[in-house]
């Protein structure tokens, strides 16, 4: 059991950085094909070189885009909840810069 843990936190430690870029099922298929055939050893380093080396850029431009993409739909995300904090925060105020705050009291004199 020890070793499957390890197995484990890699997944947990490589998986979580590709988990919004790769899709699952048949591509997650070939990414676990290509990790498990990379440490079986069952690719020589040389085809290995030559695949990193030939399809490497691909790679690359298909993660930015991606990567892009989630970036993108996060800024969404965050407009709509600043827009609902907003509705549900009358007393808020958004400057024109973008922060939004809202000023507390909680009754207690500073000295």
């Amino acid at each position: 059991m020890p070793l499957y843990t390890l197995g484990l936190n890699l997944s947990k430690q490589i998986g979580s950085q590709f988990a919004s870029v790769v899709k699952p099922g048949s591509e997650m298929d070939l990414v676990l094909e290509g990790f498990t055939d990379g440490m079986r050893g069952e690719i020589s380093r040389l085809d290995s070189d030559e695949i990193l080396t030939k399809y490497g850029p691909l790679l690359n431009e298909l993660l930015q885009e991606r990567a892009g993409n989630v970036v993108e739909f996060q800024k969404e995300e965050g407009v709509k909840f600043v827009d609902g904090f907003l509705v549900a925060n009358p007393e808020a105020t958004k400057t024109e810069s973008g922060l939004v705050y809202l000023e507390v009291s909680f009754g207690i004199e500073m000295k």
